[in-house]
């Protein structure tokens, strides 16, 4: 058996198969690395013969003297039998895509044993992951390739080639590169305006993104309280927590929060600040939004025009 082709895949065509009506074959085909088809009415012979017409004619009787289905089922085992090694199939099952280069020989099967009438081994065994070692999941995938496991018939072209190889070779799109860039520039001014804040101005920022993650104020902002800026409940959850918003900290400063936070009697607590050292807690209760997360916040809620008008 041949080993996988090396990273980056760089296929000559791209190629859709279902294992078998509702992917029956599926779990067998993907232990054992193959790729399966059955029309097992359709005798092997005859579909490596080469013969078009023999081909065609079969499938018509078959499908009970409908051309248009047959003329299908004849290009379907066609193009699975003269599909080159080259060619990358991929199926999706079980949450995932799964990808392959299929050896050239055809080997029939005893239509008895439930396995489909004829299979080509997949090289090196079926793959779910990219290149970075990470699972292709089909909730992440681009909508056009998810949408291949609505196909009716069994196999075809993919005409999203280009994505799926880009997605296996954990190579993202040019323009996708350049918008990431554009966006950690950003962050980086972002990171610059944060500390211009006035610290009554630092308190509503983080007031606003709270608000934003879903929590909803109880208690007012600042004030007398000694220990409380800003006392929040999760609606959902019912959860309560107080946060804390320093424009400056340290770790001794922060651990007599820490202290107070346990008696407080509040499900999680919410520590805010732009300046100071990282600080340093394993409760698992404790959000810390140091500057990295508080920008990275500002964009992800939507932020950003009221930073600037803010500091302007």
């Amino acid at each position: 058996m041949q080993t996988r082709t090396p990273f980056p895949i760089a296929p000559t065509a791209v190629r859709y198969i279902k294992l078998g009506a509702g992917g029956v074959f599926a779990k067998d085909a993907l232990a054992t690395g193959k790729l399966v088809l059955d029309f097992h009415e359709i005798d092997h012979g005859v579909a490596a013969s080469g013969d078009a017409e023999a081909l065609f004619a079969a499938c018509l009787a078959f499908r009970d003297g409908k051309a248009q289905s047959a003329r299908g089922d004849a290009r379907e085992i066609t193009a699975f039998y003269q599909a080159a090694e080259t060619d990358l199939w991929i199926t999706l099952e079980a949450g995932k895509l799964w990808w392959g280069f299929a050896e050239a020989e055809v080997i029939p099967t005893d239509p008895a044993d439930g396995l489909g009438a004829r299979y080509r081994r997949i090289a090196g065994g079926w793959s779910s992951h990219d290149a970075q070692g990470i699972p292709l999941e089909l909730r992440d995938l681009d909508g056009r390739i998810a949408s291949l496991a609505g196909y009716r018939r069994t196999l075809c072209n993919v005409k999203e080639a280009e994505r799926v190889v880009r997605l296996i070779n954990a190579t993202p799109h040019p323009e996708v590169v350049a918008a990431e860039k554009a966006r950690e520039k950003l962050l980086a001014l972002v990171r610059t305006l944060i500390p211009m804040l006035s610290a009554d101005d630092f308190e509503i920022l983080i007031d606003l993104i709270v608000a934003r993650s879903g929590w909803e104020r109880v208690g007012a902002i600042g004030g007398v309280q000694k220990t409380v800026d800003l006392e929040v409940v999760q609606p959902l959850t019912g959860e309560r927590a107080f946060v804390q918003v320093k424009s400056r900290t340290r770790q001794s400063e922060f651990d007599v929060y820490l202290g107070e936070f346990e008696a407080y009697g509040v499900d999680r607590m919410i520590y805010a600040y732009h300046t100071g050292p990282a600080l340093k807690c394993t409760d698992p209760r404790v959000q810390i939004m140091d500057l990295g997360v508080i920008a990275n916040s500002v964009l992800e809620r939507g932020l950003l025009r009221w930073l600037t008008n803010r500091v302007r």
